[in-house]
């Protein structure tokens, strides 16, 4: 992916959601399924702040481990199982993704 391809995701997550940002309430939702769910999250012990969606989002767009493209998202896992969904045509992010729960 290019920078400006990578900056419009970050960017996109930015956005306001409730009280809280996109990026930073896909974090806190991995989290919690993970706690109800008895597992341990690829993303535990990260804090849900916009910050570190953004650091997440650069540093798996960056260092892409296995992809999957489909007809309107694309899924981008790093080698430690973090991954990011965004909608294929506009790089609007969308959630965080486990690889380790993928179905695709």
């Amino acid at each position: 992916m290019t920078e400006t391809e990578i900056e419009t995701v970050v960017q996109s997550s930015r956005r306001v959601r409730g009280e809280t940002t996109e990026g930073a309430r896909a974090i806190a939702k991995k989290r919690g399924h993970a706690l109800s769910g008895g597992y341990i999250s690829a993303f535990e012990g990260i804090s849900a702040t916009q910050e570190n969606a953004e650091v997440l989002i650069q540093n798996i767009l960056a260092n892409p481990h296995r992809q999957f493209s489909g007809d309107k998202v694309i899924d981008i896992y790093n080698a430690l199982g973090q991954g990011v969904r965004f909608e294929k045509n506009t790089y609007k992010f969308i959630t965080f993704l486990e690889e380790s729960l993928a179905s695709q």
